[in-house]
């Protein structure tokens, strides 16, 4: 009742040739987890900023000079949808994009947007933090840029605990140097 053909590909499988993945996966760039900040920022500040950068301020742009700067007013949802349709799975099943989770998360580019305005790249326009105006400008090396800027910042999740504390380090209940580790009884 069965096609020995058939059963036999079930069985052992057909080969494709990675290049015809290569192609079409190579646009991903987002997957289910949060992105570094500089790769988040650095796409953002690629793909997203100069085409609206030409649209608002379309003869400034054209002439920039590397150390100009342009104002371009974006919101954190228009960011979203844009990197969403251009580096994301949805690309690869447009017509059933419902199905697709929204990714990169609207949160992810917010805490983007947050980097840019403690960097000093950006203002936010609205106290929502919906609308942001970015100051964009030109970079030789745009992720260079970001990831030796955020590496300059002090950190800023101070609910994370450190996992190796010193001897210095002050016994949080009641500001006293730590007591030091039980030992182990003798056998």
């Amino acid at each position: 009742m069965t096609e020995k053909a058939v059963d036999d590909r079930l069985e052992n499988g057909v080969q494709v040739p990675m290049s015809v993945f290569a192609g079409v996966y190579s646009t991903v760039k987002f997957y289910d987890t949060e992105p570094p900040m500089p790769y988040m920022q650095s796409l953002i500040w690629t793909h997203i900023v100069p085409p609206a950068a030409f649209e608002q301020n379309a003869g400034k742009a054209r002439s920039l000079r590397k150390n100009q700067k342009i104002n371009v007013l974006l919101t954190v949802d228009e960011i979203a949808d844009q990197l969403c349709k251009a580096f994301s799975y949805r690309r690869l099943n447009d017509k059933h994009h419902e199905f697709q989770p929204q990714i990169p998360k609207k949160e992810w580019v917010l805490d983007a947007c947050q980097g840019l305005v403690r960097l000093k790249e950006a203002e936010w326009v609205d106290s929502r933090q919906s609308s942001i105006n970015i100051f964009f400008r030109q970079y030789d090396d745009i992720l260079a840029h970001f990831v030796e800027s955020c590496a300059s910042q002090p950190e800023n999740d101070k609910s994370q605990l450190p996992l190796f504390g010193s001897a210095a380090t002050p016994n949080a209940a009641n500001g006293s140097p730590p007591s030091p580790p039980p030992h182990a009884p003798n056998t």
